[in-house]
């Protein structure tokens, strides 16, 4: 690691921030557009941390010549990551009904609901159910992926700020 940390410049941080972003936002389209797996709101909520960081790394860039300030970027960059991470997580928990997601977003139908209410449910619920997973893979939801993705990126750009900061 101390290897690696000595060679990190602002330029390679914000590379790896931008590629990383491109990525998952590609994966997320793809996922939509080539295999037909329509998102839910949560879903569609999950792709904003990536392109804030998208164009944070855009920034950092610019910024590539002062390492203080590309530093701050990539904290920046962590904080973002960490938020798409718990909103990943709110996500894949709604998805296995271990909390309740948002009214509109899974379909449930309380007791004592009248026919208006529930009519009213009907219209204004969501195209795509957040509470059914689209796709399960090794046991864990797409929502489930992207939380360990956002957390695992969230510790690499600390960890990138982190020896950015040493060097300023």
């Amino acid at each position: 690691m101390h290897f690696i940390a000595q060679r990190m410049t602002p330029g390679v941080a914000a590379a790896i921030i931008f590629i990383a972003s491109v990525l998952a936002l590609g994966g997320a389209l793809v996922s939509q557009y080539g295999f037909g797996l329509r998102p839910c709101h949560l879903c569609l909520w999950q792709r904003v941390p990536y392109a804030v960081t998208l164009l944070l790394a855009v920034v950092a860039w610019t910024l590539r010549a002062n390492t203080s300030r590309a530093g701050l970027v990539a904290w920046l960059c962590t904080i973002v990551f960490v938020a798409g991470g718990i909103l990943a997580s709110y996500h894949a928990a709604v998805e296995w009904r271990l909390i309740a997601g948002p009214d509109g977003c899974t379909g449930e139908i309380t007791p004592g609901m009248s026919l208006e209410d529930l009519q009213a449910r009907i219209n204004g619920a969501a195209a795509v159910r957040c509470d059914e997973p689209a796709l399960v893979v090794l046991g864990l939801s797409m929502a489930g992926w992207n939380a360990v993705l956002s957390f695992g990126l969230a510790a690499a750009v600390w960890w990138m700020g982190k020896a950015l900061r040493r060097k300023s």
